[in-house]
């Protein structure tokens, strides 16, 4: 290389000399022969005639090419981080401490693989510095630094871009881990399932993220994250709050948030109509002189087109009750109404589930609270069938409170009776036709009435159906075990049906379970409540309802003429555990 460096200098000054008097024959008797000058002859910088040879190294999984010269500075037994220096730089090589944070997505330009982002190469001076961050299936985050100390964005481009890794988080891995933190929410219609997580909170400001899957849970895709605004009157579009916040979805395509705002007086309510890819906001005051609580909202839908949504407000047992008919485009203050007035079961039932969950893979779902008064005790046991395609969660009075599964719970004298029971079983899925009945068939108070029915006018404009008998419950019965007057009527999908019905029920039981269920919403499909008068006020509560194929019963036995609106309290706060 020098030597036709020096023939190509010794030729420009033989042209040279030409120029001031030399004959140009000497050039063309030259042993060199004639010289053809062209763009490939230019002479070059040092940096840009010599490309560095390169060489790969690999950590953590990973694979990443330096320059050959460069050496490693921090050792191989260093392990969280990886130095390589040379003359002309550096690359350090960092391992986050492994975290529930660091399963949440880092690319918002890129959903199908938001575990990998690549920050921009920067000139300083003298310095071309550039970033790249990625996180791997094994649930390491990892930063990949390049410092040159030539202003040189060719190497600092190909240092980024050959660093890769074959196992690469995806959102599926994500959400297996995410579903542990406690700002997580599920919403489910059908195969479809939606996962909403939030960041840690610490300021008013919250990342969200939305996953979606459509094959009930086996593979997820991020759909939305956060976008923070720049501008005072630009508001998102998506959750960036407190991370207090619920979600509900009516079918496939249709879906609410709620989140109360950790700034002002408001609750944020954001729609989407296409299965959670664009979403629109609505901002609603809460009444006057209330604040926000630090609870989440709780959205709830009878009908595709009548909703509600429960805001708890700040230092107060109230919650401002916000109505909808429209299917969400308008949403407008109905009430306020008293909550927290009964004992919160959600360490209990969770501690409950998380002992199902060795069992089966159904999910886990119970009721927000137990409606008991604080001063009875209850301890819970579980069932799980052998395929592991039904259990059962049972809330027993006890004098104290006992682990789940304990053998002393059943030796407690209290533990005659259980209070409460719900649970999941797995069916094929029914013909809509046929929901019906088999919501009948397994319900354990449902009577068929007999007979011509009469009409009878109920609160709020109702009308209900009075039967004087009904068919006996199991063969071999006697007509007088079945003969009990039936009240049936109809709440959107839910039919209703009490029992051993007469006038005297009416003001202290079904008026207040009327008015009850037309300001708060069951769950969004086909259902049945079957309310048994046994006398001396003795009545049980039976719920049912199909989702996709899942049956879901729960059952009251706890005494008072209250038992139907605690029961249906029950399955308006149904909540999935994670």
């Amino acid at each position: 290389m020098q030597r036709r460096h020096r023939q190509f200098g010794w030729i420009s000054l033989c042209i040279a000399l030409s120029g001031c008097g030399f004959s140009g024959h000497l050039a063309a008797n030259s042993i060199y022969g004639p010289v053809k000058l062209t763009p490939s002859h230019r002479v070059l910088s040092p940096t840009q005639y010599s490309k560095p040879r390169m060489r790969q190294h690999s950590w953590r999984g990973t694979t990443f090419v330096i320059p050959r010269a460069w050496s490693l500075q921090t050792g191989l037994s260093s392990p969280f981080k990886r130095i390589y220096q040379g003359k002309s730089g550096e690359v350090i090589l960092t391992l986050s401490p492994s975290s529930l944070a660091a399963w949440l997505p880092i690319n918002s330009e890129n959903m199908a693989s938001p575990y990998q982002l690549k920050t921009p190469v920067t000139d300083l001076g003298s310095r071309a510095n550039g970033s790249k961050e990625m996180m791997t299936r094994q649930g390491d985050l990892l930063t990949l630094t390049v410092i040159l100390k030539t202003s040189d964005r060719g190497l600092t481009e190909r240092i980024l871009n050959s660093w890769h890794t074959r196992s690469l988080a995806t959102p599926t891995d994500s959400v297996m881990h995410l579903m542990k933190t406690p700002q997580s929410v599920l919403a489910k219609v059908g195969h479809h399932e939606w996962f909403l997580a939030a960041g840690i909170i610490a300021t008013d400001n919250e990342m969200f993220y939305l996953f979606h899957s459509s094959d009930n849970g086996h593979r997820w895709t991020l759909e939305k994250m956060s976008q923070w605004t720049t501008t005072q009157t630009s508001f998102p579009s998506f959750p960036n709050q407190t991370g207090n916040a619920s979600m509900l979805f009516t079918n496939s395509q249709t879906g609410f948030i709620a989140e109360l705002s950790a700034v002002f007086p408001e609750l944020f309510v954001y729609q989407t109509h296409d299965g959670g890819r664009i979403w629109s906001q609505q901002k609603i005051p809460l009444p006057p002189s209330s604040w926000s609580g630090h609870q989440s909202p709780i959205i709830h839908f009878s009908t595709a087109r009548s909703g509600q949504i429960f805001a708890p407000l700040s230092s107060s047992h109230l919650e401002a009750v916000y109505v909808t008919r429209d299917g969400g485009k308008h949403w407008h203050f109905s009430h306020l109404a008293p909550i927290s007035l009964y004992l919160s079961s959600h360490q209990l039932i969770g501690q409950a589930l998380q002992e199902v969950a060795k069992r089966t893979t159904l999910p886990l779902w119970g009721p927000r609270k137990i409606p008991l008064p604080s001063s009875i005790t209850v301890s819970a046991t579980t069932y799980v069938n052998a395929q592991g395609t039904g259990y059962h969660v049972t809330l027993w009075p006890t004098q104290q409170s006992y682990p789940i599964n304990s053998p002393e719970i059943l030796q407690d004298h209290l533990a005659k009776v259980p209070l409460i029971m719900w649970s999941l079983d797995q069916y094929p899925i029914e013909p809509p036709q046929a929901i019906t009945s088999l919501l009948m068939k397994h319900n354990d108070f449902w009577r068929t009435p007999e007979g011509q029915p009469i009409q009878l006018p109920l609160f709020t404009g109702l009308k209900g159906s009075v039967y004087s008998s009904s068919v006996p419950i199991l063969a071999g019965a006697s007509q007088q075990d079945a003969d009990f007057p039936i009240l049936i009527w109809h709440e959107g999908e839910w039919t209703i049906e009490i029992v051993g019905f007469h006038q005297a029920l009416t003001g202290p039981v079904i008026n207040p379970l009327i008015l009850y269920l037309h300001t708060h919403f069951l769950p969004p499909f086909p259902g049945l409540i079957v309310v048994q008068n046994q006398g001396q006020d003795h009545i049980e509560t039976q719920l049912d309802w199909l989702d996709d194929s899942i049956l879901i019963r729960l059952i009251n036995r706890s005494a008072g003429s209250q038992n139907p609106v605690l029961t249906a309290k029950m399955a308006v706060s149904w909540h999935h555990y994670s």
